[in-house]
């Protein structure tokens, strides 16, 4: 799909990356959101789990590479 549309991989990156942000700006506002689909017990629970943890998608080399690798394992 990336390769046919990338104007729809950058704006879904790009949503993503604002996402991330925001989530790491509001981490309390994020874990209440993440403990809807989380093993955590709680929302405290999640936050302690997220608070370390940077929300922005990293688009290094190495995650890249390891994206590829999952999609073709799938």
């Amino acid at each position: 799909m990336a390769e046919k549309h990338p104007e729809l991989a950058v704006t879904f990156l790009k949503g993503m990356i604002k996402v991330g942000r925001w989530a790491n700006e509001h981490k309390h506002a994020a874990a209440a959101i993440l403990d809807k689909q989380t093993f955590y017990k709680d929302v405290d629970h999640t936050f302690r789990g997220i608070e370390h943890i940077d929300m922005v998608p990293n688009l290094s080399p190495q995650n890249l590479v390891r994206s590829r690798s999952a999609r073709i394992s799938c």
